[in-house]
C-alpha cells in the first residue's frame, strides 16, 4: 500500500537548491533591511555592488574553461578536429546574442524592482512558475500535466491569500497601483530572463560562471551610462551615499557584492542542471526569514504566514516532481513513471520478440525432426 505522498526525482542537484535557499534564509534574517539600510535607497549603488559581485565569478570561469579544454584535449582526436570545431562553431553560433539579451532583461527587472517597487509587499513572485511554464513551453515545448496545474492553481491560490489576509491588495492609491503592475511585469521578465538563460546554458554551451559575469559586465556598463545623468532625471542622488563614507556603508556594499555573486551563481547552477523551476524551491526558504524573526512580535500573523508559505512549498515540490502524490493518478504523468513506463514497454517489446524467435527456433527444430524421420523412413524402404 502507497502512501499518499511518496518520493520523487531527487539527485544531488537538491543540494544546490537548499544550499543557496538555507544561504538565502541566514542572509535575510540576519542582514535584513537594517544593515544595507545605507545602500537599498540608492540604485545605482546597488547596481555597481551587484554588478561587481557577479564579475567576481571571472576567477571560476577561468578554472572552468582551463579544465574543460584539458578535458577536450584529452578526448578529442586530431583527425577529428576540423569536424568538431565546426560542429561546436555552428552550435554556439549567437550565444552572446542570447547573452546580451538575457543581460539587459536581467538589468531592466532590477531597475524597475529598485526603482518603483521597494515598498511595494505583495509577493508577486508566487506568480513566476506560472511564466516559466508559459515560456518554458513556447522555448523548450515542456508539456504540462494535471499535477502541473494543480500545484501552479494553489501556489497562486495562497500566495494571493496571505496577501489579501496581510491587507496588501488596496487599489485607492494610485502611485501604489502603479508599483504593483511594475512589479508584476518585473516578474514576467524575471521568468523570461531565466528560461533564455537556460536555453543558452544548454542549447549554447554557456557556463554558469560565464554567464553570471557576462550579467555583471553588461549591468555595470549600463550602469555606467545611466550614471552620467541620473542625477537630472531623479534616478540615483549618489553623491549623498559617498558622502560621510562610513565602515557600515562599506560592509553594506562589500555583503551586497558577496551575497549577490553566491545567490546568482546556486540560481544559474540550479537552473542548468534542473530546470527554471526549480529555484522558486530556493526562492521560498529564503521567505521564511522575516516572518519567523517576526515571531516574537507578532505570533499569530508570523504562525499563518508561515504555514501558507509551508504550504506553498509543498506544492513546488509537487510541481519539480520532487514528491509525488499518490491519488487522482497525478503521479501517472511524471518523469520518472513516464520513463518506468517507457522502460516496462521496451522490456516487454524484447521479451515478445525473444518469444516469437523461440517459436520460431521450435517450429524449426520441429520441421527438422519430421524431415529427419521422412528420411529415415525412405531409407528403409
Amino acid at each position: 500500500m502507497k502512501f499518499f505522498l511518496g518520493i520523487g526525482n531527487i539527485d544531488k542537484n537538491i543540494i544546490f537548491m537548499l544550499i543557496g535557499g538555507l544561504l538565502r534564509f541566514f542572509v535575510n534574517l540576519f542582514l535584513g533591511q537594517d544593515i544595507l539600510s545605507s545602500i537599498l535607497n540608492h540604485t545605482l549603488v546597488m547596481n555597481f555592488s551587484t554588478s561587481l559581485g557577479l564579475m567576481l565569478s571571472f576567477i571560476p570561469m577561468i578554472i572552468y574553461k582551463i579544465r574543460n579544454k584539458e578535458m577536450n584535449c584529452c578526448v578529442k582526436n586530431v583527425k577529428y578536429d576540423l569536424v568538431y570545431n565546426n560542429l561546436y562553431e555552428a552550435l554556439i553560433y549567437g550565444k552572446y546574442k542570447w547573452i546580451l539579451l538575457s543581460s539587459f532583461i536581467d538589468f531592466i527587472q532590477n531597475m524597475v524592482i529598485q526603482q518603483f517597487c521597494m515598498y511595494c509587499r505583495i509577493n508577486m513572485w508566487i506568480f513566476d512558475i506560472f511564466f516559466i511554464s508559459i515560456f518554458s513551453f513556447i522555448i523548450f515545448k515542456i508539456k504540462l500535466y494535471l499535477h502541473h496545474y494543480i500545484s501552479v492553481l494553489l501556489i497562486i491560490f495562497v500566495g494571493i491569500s496571505l496577501d489579501i489576509y496581510l491587507k496588501l491588495y488596496y487599489f485607492n492609491d494610485a502611485d501604489y497601483v502603479v508599483q504593483m503592475l511594475c512589479k508584476f511585469i518585473s516578474e514576467i521578465a524575471l521568468s523570461l530572463g531565466l528560461v533564455i538563460d537556460k536555453y543558452t546554458m544548454e542549447k549554447k554551451f554557456c557556463s554558469p560562471y560565464e554567464m553570471c559575469f557576462f550579467h555583471g559586465a553588461v549591468n555595470f556598463i549600463l550602469s555606467l551610462i545611466l550614471l552620467s545623468f541620473s542625477r537630472e532625471i531623479g534616478l540615483d542622488d549618489y553623491d549623498e551615499f559617498f558622502q560621510n563614507f562610513s565602515s557600515e556603508k562599506f560592509w553594506a556594499f562589500f555583503l551586497m557584492m558577496i551575497t549577490q555573486l553566491i545567490f546568482n551563481i546556486f540560481i544559474l547552477i540550479i537552473n542548468k542542471n534542473t530546470t527554471p523551476c526549480h529555484i522558486i524551491i530556493m526562492l521560498i526558504i529564503g521567505q521564511f526569514a522575516p516572518y519567523i524573526k517576526a515571531l516574537t512580535n507578532d505570533t499569530k500573523n508570523s504562525i499563518i504566514l508561515i504555514i501558507g508559505l509551508l504550504i506553498i512549498f509543498l506544492f513546488s515540490l509537487i510541481f519539480n516532481e520532487i514528491i509525488e502524490v499518490n491519488c487522482l493518478k497525478l503521479q501517472l504523468n511524471t518523469k520518472k513513471n513516464i520513463a518506468l513506463r517507457a522502460k516496462y514497454d521496451s522490456l516487454s517489446v524484447i521479451n515478445f520478440v525473444n518469444e516469437l524467435n523461440e517459436e520460431e527456433e521450435e517450429e524449426a527444430d520441429d520441421n527438422d525432426d519430421e524431415n529427419n524421420k521422412i528420411n529415415d523412413s525412405s531409407k528403409s524402404f
